[in-house]
Formats: C-alpha cells, structure tokens, sequence
C-alpha cells in the first residue's frame, strides 16, 4: 500500500512538471508573438 501510494505522489509529480512545463512553453510562445 506504501508503494502504491509513493508511486502514485511520483506520477502526480511529474505530470504537475509536465503541466508546468508546458504552461511555460505557452507563455513563451504567447509573449514571443506579442513582441514581434
């Protein structure tokens, strides 16, 4: 049950990051687009 829920934390942490990650690719793009 401790591993379950450990590998569960670790999967909801990556997929947080990859969320993160991709919000800032966005931002970027946006904020990119916005000066030219």
């Amino acid at each position: 049950s401790l591993s379950l829920s450990l590998c569960l934390v670790l999967f909801l942490c990556k997929y947080s990051f990859k969320l993160l990650f991709q919000s800032v690719c966005v931002v970027h793009v946006i904020f990119y687009t916005l000066l030219d």
